[in-house]
């Protein structure tokens, strides 16, 4: 919540996607059906949420979406730092809730202050890891309860299905557990995707979001064009999450069989990062949970120097991206 005070204190659009969430919500809160009245490319579970937002505060004041966003992040954080201090250690568990709110936050305005459809999604996603890495009955089940809700956020977590099905396999020992597990991971997914018909006609959601999502992902651009994209924001995202990235380097070369999950994770976030070819800063989001989980262990155990210069690259991460959000011209003037 500190990180983000800044786009808490004012109600003017951070990221363009604000607008266009925001205009489904008041079009949702005038009467109107989602994908009927109106249309995006894009799940519902954000417009939902500006609806209620909108009327309860009785106006299109985007500050309490945002808050919405930051106490999601708490509470997926508060699940990440509890399970990493159950099996990892406090000391293990601190340094990943470090990670993954200042990883979370420190971005580009836009990226880390806004409240789009990756802010609603990520934390969601960030419980299913969590819950999907866990034996029993009921973790798998609400692992897929929390993915379903993921995707409804940002349908491109769908990228990561095979990670979670490996999470969930390789969390279990027996030939009937492991298919138990995913049996109820996949009933929880479905099961919450199913409430997309509570909001919008299931079958214009299942089109927009999916059917006709085929011209998003294969958007043209010329391939010198999309590798410029890619590399600058490769090294944006690398300089602002130096510590993670370095964490997550070094761990592979000892644990990589280990948390074999972990990696398809961040594969599959990478390839949904780079579909479409757009590489917006806020997309690199989707690796963010298994970076952490891969690398806390590791900065856990580095000596006293190295956890100093990778505290000091996280708040000097964070500073900037705090002051970014304060810099006049980032935020845009609504109109009409």
């Amino acid at each position: 919540v500190a990180l983000r005070l800044p786009a808490l204190v004012t109600s003017r659009i951070i990221d363009p996607d604000e607008a266009a969430i925001g205009l489904l919500g008041r079009t949702m809160q005038r009467g109107g059906t989602l994908y009927t009245a109106m249309a995006d490319r894009k799940p519902p579970l954000p417009a939902q949420i500006y609806e209620w937002c909108f009327r309860l505060t009785g106006s299109p004041d985007l500050r309490l979406p945002r808050l919405v966003v930051a106490c999601l992040f708490a509470v997926s954080a508060v699940v990440l730092v509890h399970e990493l201090a159950r099996t990892h250690g406090a000391s293990t568990a601190r340094w990943a809730g470090v990670l993954y709110v200042a990883g979370a936050m420190a971005m580009a305005p836009a990226d880390g202050g806004a409240a789009n459809y990756t802010h609603f999604a990520l934390p969601f996603a960030t419980i299913s890891l969590v819950l999907s890495r866990r034996r029993g009955t009921w973790a798998p089940l609400l692992a897929g309860v929390a993915f379903g809700a993921a995707i409804l956020g940002r349908q491109t977590w769908v990228f990561a299905v095979p990670a979670a099905a490996a999470s969930v396999w390789l969390a279990h020992t027996s030939l009937a557990q492991r298919l138990r597990g995913l049996v109820l991971f996949a009933i929880g997914t479905c099961a919450a995707m199913a409430t997309a018909a509570l909001i919008a006609p299931w079958h214009e959601f299942w089109f927009w979001c999916f059917r006709s999502s085929t011209g998003f992902l294969t958007a043209s651009i010329a391939p010198g064009t999309a590798l410029v994209r890619g590399l600058g924001a490769l090294l944006l995202f690398t300089a602002f999450h130096l510590a993670l990235i370095v964490g997550a380097t070094l761990a592979a070369r000892s644990n990589w069989r280990r948390d074999l999950d972990l990696w398809v994770w961040t594969l599959t976030g990478l390839a949904a990062s780079a579909a479409g070819f757009r590489f917006f800063g806020h997309y690199w989001l989707q690796t963010l949970p298994p970076l952490v989980l891969l690398a806390a262990p590791l900065v856990a155990t580095l000596d006293q120097c190295a956890r100093r210069l990778a505290t000091a690259s996280l708040v000097l991460g964070g500073t900037v991206a705090f002051v970014l959000l304060c810099v006049p011209g980032v935020t845009r003037t609504r109109h009409g």
